[in-house]
């Protein structure tokens, strides 16, 4: 369960690099009309998703704006647990798909919505058909792991993991080697993956917070349940009300 959590760590990230970067789809027709006002980096999940509807209504033959916007909705389910936006999700990521068939950035978002939803299979499918599109490409390397695990496959996980670290040892590779060593028993050294986590940093507050949620979890199975109980309130200074952070300090108490 805490890799399906995983998966939506780079979501918003993954549509953000393609509507933001120079790969974005350019409408090809003369007086094309400018995009709206973007969301700015350390916007809420609320501002980004205002901000991303006038995108899509402004400009909806861009398929990465309607990925960016999936991106967004997978994001406010982890904040809020609101499910409803999984519908919103899989119409947006839908919709990028038409527009532009085989999209690597909207290939790994309707993975990570399809692992989100416990569809492992479909979830492996498109992270690995996203990752044909190009492997240099980070992103996929993510929803393959969870996929991976999720299906038992734990070398296949282990291996992009591996290459997902090697490239860029973030916070969204971190979580997945801490989770693999884990699974081996290796809490101390999960444990040290997620301080590396830590140091890296999230893009959203979110996701910092949910990295103490996992620390806090590590802790108690250690014993040590003064440091689960301090890593679950550090949870909630970053991110007030978060569900993971209140039921780790829960099981500490």
């Amino acid at each position: 369960m805490r890799l399906i959590v995983t998966a939506l760590i780079v979501s918003f990230a993954i549509a953000a690099a393609v509507l933001l970067g120079t790969r974005a789809d350019r409408p090809h027709t003369a007086g094309a009309r400018a995009l709206p006002q973007l969301p700015a980096p350390d916007a809420s999940t609320a501002q980004r998703l205002q901000a991303l509807r006038a995108v899509v209504r402004a400009v909806p033959g861009r398929a990465d704006g309607w990925t960016l916007l999936a991106a967004a909705e997978l994001q406010r389910v982890r904040e809020t647990g609101d499910l409803s936006s999984y519908t919103r999700a899989s119409g947006d990521v839908d919709r990028a798909l038409q527009l532009k068939p085989g999209d690597q950035a909207a290939l790994t978002e309707r993975a990570a919505l399809e692992l989100s939803r416990h569809d492992f299979r479909a979830g492996l499918r498109d992270a690995r058909a996203a990752h044909r599109v190009d492997p240099t490409v980070l992103a996929p390397y993510g929803p393959l792991v969870d996929a991976n695990v999720e299906l038992g496959r734990y070398g296949a996980a282990e291996r992009a993991a591996q290459a997902m670290a090697d490239r860029k040892p973030d916070l969204a590779a971190l979580t997945r080697v801490s989770y693999l060593r884990e699974l081996r028993g290796d809490r101390r050294g999960a444990l040290d993956a997620l301080a590396a986590a830590q140091s890296a940093g999230g893009q959203v507050a979110e996701s910092t917070a949910f990295v103490s949620s996992l620390v806090s979890g590590l802790e108690l199975q250690l014993g040590r349940v003064p440091a689960a109980r301090l890593a679950a309130r550090q949870a909630l200074h970053v991110f007030a009300g978060y569900a993971p952070a209140e039921a780790a300090l829960a099981r500490a108490d």
